[in-house]
């Protein structure tokens, strides 16, 4: 039995402090018993990229200095490897230095209200391709062969490149047939050359074949790139591009600043008018799902707040009678953790209802509780405009899956007496000064140290989505809702998909989204111009 290993000195190799959240000893996620920073230690660590030539770059604003730099490995300012230190690194550095063990970069950013980088919830480090065992190999040759995961395009050409050589070979030997005869050597050749050449034929047939077979399955698959926090470019791009290979057609859905504005779903000045902005997004995938091929399937990948992604599938559905909107897994890095590796396997979820039996199957707790907590207004901050609700009986819905922070910690406070939550109402729902509230909890954590697996999700929705309309049965129809959640992107979705097909007795008809807009520990609650409602489904049952 191994011991804990041993720790290790981190030395700061980049240009600025670098604030890392300390987790308890028995933990590996989760919110942070406390923060370190670490200041820099250092020559600073970057990958040398040679200037190739500049040229302007003219533009809208004016003219540009361009430069084109040469991509390159070579790494300056690396001291050697030390036994009990590691590195702290740029992520592209990391990457350019790969065959180092000893480097590890900023990983899982904290963002404060402004989008800022305060923190980092971790590092992390790359692992030498030499280091992946043989079975990991083994596993993704099978996985390619046997399962759903396609080869690269390229290596279709490469086999029939392969077999147009060993055929042209093959007949290369004739004229040696016509001069000599049917020698042991000219048969033995024509023979391997002949035999060889006509199985990489096969199997080039059989690799097209079973690509075009795969891709036809899966059909379009639609991107929905609103906000991302925790992604970086490189990782965008690595898993888009890997994504358009596994798929007959990939379409950008163009979002607002797609179609000319300027819009980054702010929490500030402009936050009342997400409701018009998410409008804008539907109609966008709707214009590109009417030009593809309907009989196909599609599959939904989101990038998005979790207001603007119920929201998004809610208005998509209730506004399309029969669009079925097929919602796949994709890689996650936020507070369900690490999820880099995607199973193309896995089967879409049109999130339909489930047949009555185990709402969220075997293995997870439902909890629930409630708080009494107490509504203030954002400072100095001036009322939205648009009709004012009645806040005497508010109630906040807060749909919990994943571990973390729900808003900052707060001071602390007796027994029974209310929280105080600070909250920046753009949507003009009333409040005007401190307004009591309950919040209603529904808990279903993972299996401590993992997530929840993608076959539940479908039952997680149907149980969330069944939890909502049990509270609003059992509250008059005046009550005030507001809906929390700390959910996967995919259960987001579901949620909408499920809204758009209930019953206006099983959805409340105004349902206004409480956003936790920035990191954990550091943020503020904003209410934003957004009705998630049964009455907002159609705009002309809003009000």
């Amino acid at each position: 039995m191994t011991g804990p290993e041993p720790a290790v000195r981190i030395i700061n190799l980049t240009l600025h402090p670098v604030t890392i959240d300390i987790q308890d000893a028995a933990e590996t996620a989760g919110p942070a018993a406390r923060r370190v920073t670490v200041p820099p230690g250092g020559q600073p660590a970057r990958v040398t990229e040679p200037l190739v030539d500049q040229r302007p770059l003219r533009t809208e604003h004016g003219v540009v200095r361009q430069a084109r730099l040469r991509r390159s490995r070579r790494v300056s300012g690396l001291p050697p490897a030390r036994p009990g230190v590691v590195y702290l690194v740029p992520r592209l550095t990391a990457l350019a230095a790969r065959g180092r063990g000893d480097l590890v970069f900023p990983f899982d950013e904290r963002r404060d209200e402004d989008q800022a980088v305060v923190g980092v919830r971790g590092v992390a480090r790359f692992r030498p391709w030499w280091t992946e065992p043989v079975r990991s190999w083994t596993a993704r040759f099978v996985s390619r062969v046997l399962g759903h995961a396609l080869w690269p395009d390229w290596t279709i050409g490469v086999t029939f490149a392969v077999t147009t050589a060993l055929l042209g070979a093959a007949l290369g030997v004739i004229p040696g047939v016509f001069a000599d005869g049917w020698t042991a050597p000219n048969v033995s050749a024509t023979a391997l050359l002949g035999g060889l050449g006509i199985v990489a034929l096969l199997a080039g047939v059989w690799l097209w074949r079973r690509r075009n077979r795969l891709r036809g399955e899966r059909g379009t698959a639609y991107v929905i790139d609103e906000i991302a926090d925790a992604w970086t470019y490189e990782e965008k791009r690595s898993f888009l591009t890997t994504m358009r290979a596994q798929f007959a057609a990939t379409l950008m859905v163009p979002g607002p600043a797609a179609l000319g504005d300027d819009w980054r779903w702010p929490v500030g000045p402009g936050a009342e008018r997400w409701d018009e902005k998410v409008d804008d997004l539907v109609r966008g995938f709707w214009a590109v799902h009417f030009n593809d091929d309907h009989v196909t399937a599609n599959a939904v990948y989101a990038w998005a707040a979790w207001p603007v992604a119920v929201a998004f599938a809610a208005r998509a559905v209730a506004g399309r009678r029969g669009l079925v909107l097929q919602v796949r897994q994709r890689p996650s890095f936020g507070r369900m953790g690490v999820r880099d590796a995607i199973d193309w396997h896995q089967p879409a979820h049109t999130f339909e209802r489930q047949p009555a039996g185990p709402g969220t199957g075997p293995g997870l707790e439902v909890r629930q509780r409630e708080w009494p907590v107490r509504l203030l207004p954002c400072p100095a901050e001036s009322p939205a405009p648009g009709p004012r609700a009645n806040l005497s009986a508010t109630h906040i819905l807060l749909v919990r899956m994943t571990t973390g922070r729900w808003g900052s910690p707060g001071p602390d406070r007796s027994p029974g007496e209310p929280a105080d939550i600070e909250v920046c109402d753009a949507a003009g729902v009333g409040l005007t000064g401190p307004t009591p509230a309950t919040v209603h909890e529904w808990v279903c954590l993972p299996p401590e140290g993992g997530r929840h697996p993608w076959r539940q999700f479908p039952h997680l929705v149907q149980a969330a989505v069944d939890w909502v309309a049990t509270m609003i049965w059992q509250h008059p129809a005046e009550t005030q809702w507001l809906l929390g959640m700390l959910v996967p992107q995919e259960v987001a979705l579901g949620i909408g998909i499920h809204a758009a097909r209930s019953a206006p007795s099983a959805w409340p008809t105004h349902l206004r989204p409480l956003w936790w807009a920035g990191g954990d520990g550091k943020g503020r609650f904003v209410i934003p111009g957004l009705d998630l409602g049964w009455a907002a489904l159609h705009p002309a049952n809003r009000r």
